[in-house]
């Protein structure tokens, strides 16, 4: 099973959460909850549904321009995991459930957003294979 989430904003980058954890542990916890909220809102929306078994997550960045560096936008992973757990699309985002992440980023001009792929791995004769 696969399903696949369209998240209509740019998430805020590691380098916007860390600036708001230095000014405040109280506006960083926002910068977080507004984050995760996003996603949750979106997952719940899409009406997404509960995934049983491990997952493999392919995840890209669609960026207005080339200036974030990429180690900042991949951190909105964070803020995806958590909000999909929240929204109940996910058991759990340990190492038991997520079993492999793949992303990448992409320049589209003004219409920034991030695309993800949810992918439930297959069952065989009792093993899960991917």
């Amino acid at each position: 099973m696969t399903q696949e989430l369209f998240i209509p904003i740019r998430l805020d980058g590691l380098n916007e959460y860390i600036a708001a954890m230095n000014s405040s542990r109280y506006v960083g916890n926002k910068v977080k909850k507004y984050n995760t909220d996003i996603v949750h809102d979106t997952a719940r929306f899409s009406r997404l549904g509960h995934f049983t078994e491990p997952i493999t997550l392919n995840i890209t960045y669609w960026e207005p321009n080339a200036r974030r560096d990429p180690d900042n936008i991949l951190s909105a992973k964070k803020f995806i995991l958590d909000g999909l757990k929240n929204a109940g699309v996910i058991t759990n985002d340990g190492q038991k459930w997520i079993k492999g992440i793949t992303e990448q980023w992409r320049v589209c001009g003004p219409e920034d957003h991030v695309g993800v792929h949810v992918v439930m791995m297959e069952v065989d004769n009792g093993r899960k294979i991917n």
